[in-house]
């Protein structure tokens, strides 16, 4: 009997091509979903009576939500897609590349889940049939609340520029406290009661609750700790960092510092100048969309100026 021909193995340029082509179509997947939920939330603020059935469906916390989709969700839609994007270009490149992986999964897919779902927790305290999805749409928002307050953001900037850990030591620690926050947001995630998170009176029952354990101040111990070690990898990886690294690393620790005044100052002067806030929120925002662009730019090395020249003559002409 004739033996079937083996097919022959797919070149690795073809295999190169095909792993682009997903890579960008997944990304632009999630872009289009991150565009039409900001769609949705326009759609759904300009509905009448929207505030009054949002606060009745989910507590005093629904009117926090709505007002977050309103103008800081369309902010951080710039970050989101610019996350998508660059992580995109990162993993079309350098398919192995940890900090690709981070940023494009971690920010860009978990964070468009995250708008998707606070989306949807809003639309179906309005629309009829809809009101059941409640609960598990604000519950897939709390899981994606705990995720990026203790493992994907966190750890992207961990292994930022180069995609991975400063060495074994580093690893071992940051894994066990990875693991450790992740049980106790388990544990959040699953306890009886009302759905954890971050914004206050949020009094929907958690769907899926199947413990009394509530775990809250462990775990926002916990997270302050990831947070404290973060802060402490940078820098001993900036102190290390020779030439093109530590260029690359300059240029997100000025656009990030840069965001961080934006967001601080706005949260001072809400209150009196609301306007200006708002303007503040959404410079900040832009600088976190360019700070991701950055990101990429200084990983990819395109047009890596060193950055110390141009704070020099941005302090110089401000100034003038």
């Amino acid at each position: 009997m004739t033996q079937p021909a083996t097919p022959a193995p797919m070149p690795s340029k073809a295999k190169a091509v095909r792993w682009k082509l997903g890579v960008w179509v997944v990304a632009g997947i999630f872009i289009l979903i991150e565009l039409l939920a900001n769609l949705a939330a326009v759609i759904l603020n300009q509905v009448d009576g929207v505030r009054e059935d949002v606060v009745a469906a989910i507590g005093p916390g629904g009117d926090t939500l709505l007002t977050y989709s309103q103008l800081e969700m369309h902010v951080d839609a710039l970050i989101f897609v610019s996350s998508l994007i660059v992580g995109a270009l990162i993993l079309s490149r350098y398919p192995r590349h940890g900090f690709g992986w981070a940023l494009g999964v971690g920010w860009g897919v978990v964070l468009t889940v995250m708008h998707t779902a606070m989306v949807l927790s809003l639309a179906s305290t309005v629309v009829a049939g809809w009101s059941s999805l409640t609960p598990y749409a604000l519950w897939v928002t709390s899981v994606d609340q705990i995720l990026l307050l203790t493992t994907t953001i966190p750890l992207a900037l961990m292994i930022y520029p180069t995609g991975r850990f400063l060495g074994p030591w580093f690893r071992r620690v940051t894994l066990s406290a990875f693991g450790l926050a992740v049980i106790l947001g388990a544990g959040l995630c699953f306890r009886e009661g009302a759905i954890y998170s971050e914004i206050d009176d949020i009094l929907v029952d958690n769907p899926f609750g199947i413990w009394m354990w509530s775990p809250e101040v462990p775990f926002e111990i916990a997270a302050v700790g990831i947070i404290l070690l973060m802060v402490a990898t940078l820098g001993v990886r900036y102190r290390r960092a020779e030439g093109v690294e530590r260029l690359q690393m300059k240029w997100v620790f000025v656009i990030a510092g840069g965001a961080l005044v934006l967001l601080t100052a706005s949260s001072f002067v809400q209150s009196s100048y609301p306007g200006t806030a708002n303007a503040m929120s959404i410079a900040a925002g832009a600088f976190g969309a360019i700070g991701v662009l950055a990101i990429g730019a200084a990983i990819l090395r395109h047009n890596l100026f060193d950055i110390d020249v141009v704070v020099n003559r941005a302090i110089v002409f401000g100034l003038v």
